[in-house]
């Protein structure tokens, strides 16, 4: 099977061959692959119980979670790399949480010199989810843009997890209460996992969590849960491979 070669120029994006992308965007579909996102414009997202989004970076399998509009690929790791608490001073704040601090220390530091290299300083979205009092997604988006942080390593947001399900029940806030143990089927990030996102719960000042959550979506940030790091790739690089687990993408 031919490989995909596919670069990235700023907010411009070139497929070559083989890439599934529903260029209407307006509704999830049962198959795996890449979509338009229909919240963003100019943005791509991987859906799906196991898309070919597979990436091997820093000698490690990642997953591409989304193209972005300025080029850069947000990327999330394909396994956790261990369970900590959010904060270990008990505070659901990821500007000053311990594992803020883990994560772009210790965590970045271990990294090996061409990975943190080919890492982009990005802002991520960290407002409080819940304000609104919705469920929808489009209410969890704009939630989380009345913050903002600006790191190398951060943690995946709600919206990106209830974006990367082919199951439509399961793109609602509500899902992660009631549907987790299902939900998670239809979603390449959790694999069953319990993980922490970026984001706090206005209701309750714990942090929400995603995956197959056993004890809802909310949990106090002093528990130990599993943590998937969450970065973004220079928007100048280039690709090789398939995306599939034994044939992954490699930055060239």
């Amino acid at each position: 099977m031919q490989e995909i070669i596919f670069k990235i120029i700023t907010a411009v994006i070139t497929f070559i061959t083989g890439t599934n992308i529903d260029m209407k965007g307006v509704e999830v579909s049962n198959s795996d692959g890449l979509y338009k996102d229909e919240y963003e414009e100019g943005r791509y997202i991987y859906k799906g119980e196991n898309p070919n989004n597979y990436l091997l970076f820093n000698n490690e399998l990642w997953r591409i979670m989304a193209l972005e509009q300025d080029g850069t690929l947000k990327i999330i790791r394909n396994e956790i790399i261990n369970n900590q608490a959010f904060d270990k001073n008990n505070q659901n704040k990821w500007t000053s949480a311990s594992l803020n601090k883990y994560l772009n220390n210790d965590y970045y530091n271990s990294l090996s010199t061409e990975a943190k290299s080919l890492i982009k300083i990005h802002k991520f979205n960290i407002g409080s989810i819940g304000k609104t009092n919705n469920n929808f997604l489009a209410a969890v988006i704009s939630d989380e843009q009345t913050k903002t942080w600006i790191g190398y390593i951060g943690l995946i947001n709600v919206s990106d997890y209830l974006k990367s399900t082919s199951d439509k029940k399961c793109a609602t806030l509500f899902s992660l209460y009631q549907d987790h143990s299902t939900c998670y089927k239809s979603n390449y990030i959790s694999d069953g996992n319990y993980l922490w996102s970026i984001s706090e719960d206005y209701a309750t000042n714990n942090v929400i969590t995603v995956g197959n959550t056993y004890f809802g979506d909310s949990e106090p940030f002093f528990d130990n849960i599993g943590v998937l790091p969450t970065l973004y790739l220079q928007s100048n690089i280039e690709l090789k491979g398939q995306g599939t687990l034994n044939r992954p993408y490699e930055i060239k």
